[in-house]
Formats: C-alpha cells, sequence, structure tokens
C-alpha cells in the first residue's frame, strides 16, 4: 500500500473528528506534524509519531518525543496523547484569551469526554492561573479545571489577583 495513501488516510480521521479545545477556527485549519519517524497500525488503529514529535493545527500546538493518535470506532479520532520530559501544549481557549500553555510528562486530550488531561509533573497556565500538580484535567466544554486530591503532592494554584474593573465585553 503506498505510504502516502496511508498517512493521508489517518489524517482524515483526525480532520473528520470535532476537536473541541482551542479557538472554534482552529479545526478548520490544516494539521502539521512533523517527527523523525512515523508509524501506523492498522489492526490496532493508532498512528504514532517518535523523535522531536510537532503537531500544529491553527493556535493548538502540542510537542514532545512521543504522540499516539487512536481512532474511534466510528470514524474520526478517540484521543491523543503526547509523551516527552516534557511533552508541551498551548492554545488560546477563545479570542479574547491569552494562548494557554501546558506541560506535562504525558498529556492526552480524549475526544468524546471533552478532557485536556495534564499527568505526572503537570502545569497549566490559563490567563495567568497557574495550575500545578501530579495531575491537572481540563474539560474543554464545561472549562472547568481541576486536580484530583493526592496526600503525596499538593497541587498548587497561584491566581492573579481580582480587580472589580469591568472589560469591555462585560
Amino acid at each position: 500500500m503506498n505510504p502516502s495513501f496511508i498517512r493521508n488516510l489517518f489524517l482524515g480521521f483526525v480532520f473528520l473528528s470535532s476537536i473541541s479545545w482551542g479557538l472554534d477556527s482552529d479545526s478548520n485549519q490544516l494539521l502539521h506534524i512533523s517527527s523523525n519517524q512515523a508509524i501506523l497500525d492498522l489492526n490496532a488503529g493508532t498512528m504514532t509519531y517518535q523523535g522531536n514529535v510537532a503537531a500544529k493545527q491553527g493556535s493548538r500546538q502540542l510537542s514532545g518525543d512521543k504522540l499516539v493518535l487512536s481512532k474511534a470506532q466510528g470514524g474520526g479520532v478517540q484521543d491523543v496523547t503526547a509523551f516527552g520530559n516534557p511533552a508541551r501544549s498551548q492554545y488560546q481557549p477563545s479570542p479574547q484569551d491569552h494562548i494557554a500553555h501546558g506541560q506535562a510528562q504525558i498529556i492526552s486530550y480524549i475526544f468524546t469526554q471533552h478532557v485536556l488531561k495534564f499527568q505526572d509533573n503537570a502545569y497549566l497556565n490559563q490567563n495567568n492561573n497557574i495550575f500545578k500538580g501530579p495531575l491537572i484535567i481540563y474539560n474543554t466544554e464545561t472549562k472547568v479545571v481541576q486536580s484530583p486530591s493526592n496526600s503525596q503532592v499538593p497541587t498548587t494554584i497561584i491566581l492573579p489577583p481580582y480587580t472589580q474593573e469591568k472589560l469591555p465585553h462585560d
């Protein structure tokens, strides 16, 4: 089978999925992935990129040592997981927001749950709200950030000072 065809077929899974983290317009942008190696496993329905992986689609960026895309049974992408030391992500939640930066040993996006997970030495800076801990979970649909209880390693949250000034869109 032609390797170019296989690559385009799998990348088609990405375009068919409804990605909801980042700007709405990001989903209409081309997805660019570069790496030292790419492996398509048709039986498992996965595409694995290894070595200096960088993925970019509009404001969304994901980088690490390894990136794994898993195909959903109905088509599209079920989840994407980046591994690194650390893996890094960035996206712009909405046009009025600053670009959010995150990093962790493992960063996963589970499409069906609209969940972005930062695991192991997790860090997320969204609009100058900083979250650090062993696990940070961000629901991109509900816009809720949480860090489950962990008695071994505490979670740190740093919030900017609150001002009562009204913003132009308030």
